[in-house]
C-alpha cells in the first residue's frame, strides 16, 4: 500500500502520538476502542478497511497479517490516535458532512480538493467500475445517490462514498460522508485524512481490474 502525498513532516506527530499510546493503559484502549488485545503478546488487533491490522504496544508499531511493517505514516498516526482517543460509541447509521464536523468548514477547501474531487474525477463518469471495486473492498451498499457505499475505516468507524453520475448536460458531482461517531475519535483535521485513506485501497484494487 503506497501512500498518498500529503504537506507537512508527519514524523514529529507520529512520536507525539506513540509517547501518548505507550503511557495509556492497554486494557482501557481495547475496551473503549472495540479492539481485540492479548495482553501475554501486548498485541492490539484492530479492523482496518479490509485488512486485520495488529498494534504493538507500548511501541504502537504496525503490522499486516504477514508479518510485515505497515509504512503508511498518515495512516499509522490514525490508528495510534483513535487507540488513545477512543471512546465507547459505536456505529450510529446516520452520516454527516465534513462541514458538519466540528471545525470542518476550515479544512473544507483542501477536502473538497484532494477527496471529493478525487472521487467525482476518477469515477464521476464511470459508476460501473466504482461499483466494482467498491464490492472487492467488502464495501457495504448504501440507497445514496447513483452509487453509495460504506466503506469501514477502523473498527466501528465509517466513510460512506456518494455519487452522482454526470451526462451531456450535468457534470458528475459526489460527497463524502461520515458515520456520526467519527468525532468522538478524531478531531477536523484528522477526518480530513480519513476522508482519503480508502482511497488507498480503492486505486489498488482499480489497478487490478484495468
Amino acid at each position: 500500500m503506497e501512500e498518498f502525498k500529503h504537506g507537512g513532516n508527519y514524523n514529529v506527530p507520529l512520536d507525539y502520538a506513540k509517547v501518548a499510546f505507550a503511557n495509556s493503559d492497554p486494557k482501557k484502549m481495547a475496551m473503549f476502542s472495540n479492539s481485540q488485545y492479548d495482553k501475554d503478546s501486548k498485541v492490539f488487533k484492530i479492523k482496518c478497511m479490509d485488512m486485520n491490522l495488529y498494534v504493538k504496544y507500548p511501541s504502537g508499531e504496525i503490522y499486516y497479517e504477514d508479518n510485515t511493517r505497515l509504512k503508511i505514516i498518515s495512516l499509522e498516526i490514525l490508528i495510534i490516535r483513535f487507540l488513545v482517543n477512543a471512546n465507547p460509541v459505536l456505529e450510529s447509521h446516520k452520516y454527516i458532512t465534513f462541514k458538519e464536523v466540528e471545525g470542518g468548514h476550515v479544512y473544507y477547501p483542501a477536502f473538497l480538493k484532494t477527496s471529493i474531487n478525487r472521487l467525482i474525477s476518477n469515477f464521476g463518469n464511470n459508476i460501473k467500475t466504482f461499483e466494482k471495486v467498491m464490492e472487492r473492498i467488502g464495501a457495504t451498499k448504501l440507497n445514496m445517490g447513483d452509487a453509495g457505499y460504506k466503506i469501514r475505516f477502523i473498527n466501528d468507524t465509517y466513510v460512506v462514498y456518494v455519487l452522482w453520475e454526470g451526462d451531456e448536460e450535468i457534470e458528475p458531482c459526489g460527497n463524502i460522508l461520515f458515520d456520526s461517531n467519527i468525532k468522538y475519535y478524531f478531531n477536523a483535521e484528522d477526518i480530513a485524512v480519513v476522508g482519503d485513506m480508502p482511497f488507498i485501497r480503492i486505486f489498488e484494487e482499480l489497478d487490478e481490474i484495468i
